[in-house]
């Protein structure tokens, strides 16, 4: 009984690590990306959750995400620098490759809260006859073969200038 105790006394006195699933965003920092995690806040006035999104930068050193990836990022017990709190995990879903995690089938769109699979989509092409320029996911090579031809979602992206009434200046990237 002891023993158990001291395990449960050692393991909440230490930092607890939280872990966060977000979208990447673009972000010129080196070897590092910019997470926006979204979650519903509870309003205690109006009874209701609404969305609140939060802001994270991850430490990526191998490069292994890019814009529009659903990540699973870590808190770092140090943090690297004053703006780099986090460091990637894992790639959860790479852009366009959505998995539906309750069947393991492949997410083509959600439309109206309900999940179309492509699947449903080869069915709907037997049914009415297929489409000779529609998109065929069989044939499609991976993400990443166009890399600097016409993907450039790898290379650093240019900060955006805006003009207001208080003028120009840099938007947040």
């Amino acid at each position: 009984m002891a023993n158990i105790a001291a395990e449960l006394k050692q393991f909440f006195s230490q930092k607890s690590l939280r872990t966060f699933l977000g979208a990447v965003k673009p972000c010129n920092k080196k070897d590092t990306i910019r997470v926006v995690v979204t979650e519903l806040k509870l309003d205690e006035h109006l009874t209701a959750y609404f969305k609140h999104m939060d802001t994270y930068y991850a430490h990526d050193p191998n490069k292994v995400c890019k814009t529009g990836d659903i990540v699973l990022i870590k808190e770092l017990k140090e943090k690297k620098t004053k703006l780099i709190t986090h460091e990637v995990m894992k790639v959860i879903y790479p852009l366009g490759d959505t998995t539906c995690p309750l069947t393991g089938k492949k997410v083509v769109t959600v439309k109206y809260g309900v999940p179309r699979y492509r699947e449903d989509l080869d069915k709907l092409s037997k049914l009415y006859g297929e489409n000779p320029t529609g998109f065929k996911y069989k044939d499609a090579p991976a993400r990443g073969w166009q890399e600097g031809k016409r993907d450039f979602s790898h290379l650093e992206i240019l900060p955006k200038y805006h003009e207001d009434d208080e003028g120009p200046h840099l938007a947040d990237v």
